[in-house]
């Protein structure tokens, strides 16, 4: 017997989003605030909630943490660079089933 056609039927289909990592308001208006460590490399996997970067501010540092299980594909602010709220850190692939 062959195989039967372009029958589909037994494969999900899904769908791929990507996800910004932003740079959240954390109310240092005046105080630079820098990328201090990317905890996730880049095409790993991570889960809604992972701590996925470190950011810093003088005499305080904070995690920035997934927003939804993926893939990191990008990561657009390097250590050390300053950022500002609503910047985009990274990005996530999520591939999701429909």
């Amino acid at each position: 017997m062959g195989l039967m056609g372009n029958d589909s039927s037994n494969f999900a289909m899904c769908s791929r989003t990507e996800h910004s990592i932003t740079v959240p308001d954390v109310g240092a208006k005046s105080l630079p605030v820098k990328v201090c460590s990317w905890l996730a490399a880049l095409g790993e996997q991570v889960h809604e909630g992972d701590r996925i970067v470190e950011l810093s501010l003088p005499g305080m540092t904070f995690d920035i943490h997934s927003p939804a299980d993926g893939q990191l594909i990008s990561i657009d602010k390097t250590l050390g660079t300053e950022v500002h709220p609503g910047e985009i850190l990274g990005k996530l692939l999520v591939i999701e089933d429909e």
